[in-house]
């Protein structure tokens, strides 16, 4: 699975990121699967000596935040269900179409 973020939320007074915009990804030859979501992220006082000014944030940060908002339960639930969601891709079980197109 690979996890991307979209965008940030944030206070313009202190740059205290809030909410993450995030998009998972599962890919399996030609065929992908993807979800899109947000995840508040534990407030931090720009005092606080884990607290890193927004310009100085990296993705990878960010997916971390993510990750442990989530908890390794739900993070674990999402990646079965983009596997899910290929296996389904591989063997489906209805189509939809018109017969004459």
């Amino acid at each position: 699975m690979k996890m991307e973020i979209v965008t940030l939320e944030r206070n313009l007074a202190d740059g205290l990121v809030t909410v993450v915009h995030w998009t998972a990804t599962e890919t399996d030859g030609d065929l992908t699967a993807s979800t899109y979501g947000s995840i508040g992220v534990p407030a931090k006082d720009s005092k606080d000596p884990t607290f890193i000014p927004y310009g100085n944030i990296t993705e990878a940060k960010a997916i971390e935040w993510v990750e442990e908002a989530m908890g390794e339960e739900k993070v674990a639930t999402l990646e079965a269900n983009l596997k899910d969601q290929i296996k389904a891709q591989k063997n489906p079980v209805s189509a939809a179409g018109l017969p004459w197109a």
